[in-house]
């Protein structure tokens, strides 16, 4: 199929600052992490329609997994987003960047 530009307006892409720098896609969301807009987009997978865009200081990694999924600050912080998109917020002592994957102990 042709590539399908995801929704949402003018101002709400500035917030990512020119920026992506890592995507998650579950069945039924699509997830993208900006660090220098401090911030995560987060669609309808199937319509393309914005659902939200978050704050998360540093936003980086997006990792995806059973529905599920998962965001990583340089701040520490980690969003859970679950198959409708709440999201739980946890905090670590870890600095996280994008470059991670989800690993099951």
């Amino acid at each position: 199929q042709p590539l399908q530009p995801l929704g949402g307006t003018r101002l709400d892409w500035a917030r990512f600052n020119h920026y992506i720098a890592s995507i998650a896609v579950t069945d039924t969301l699509i997830a993208a992490t900006s660090p220098p807009g401090n911030c995560y987009g987060l669609w309808h997978r199937h319509s393309g329609e914005l659902i939200r865009i978050a704050p998360l200081p540093d936003a980086s990694g997006a990792s995806a997994k059973g529905g599920q999924i998962w965001l990583g600050s340089g701040q520490g912080g980690i969003s859970q987003l679950d198959s409708s998109g709440r999201e739980q917020r946890f905090y670590s002592a870890y600095q996280w960047d994008n470059h991670w994957a989800l690993i099951d102990v």
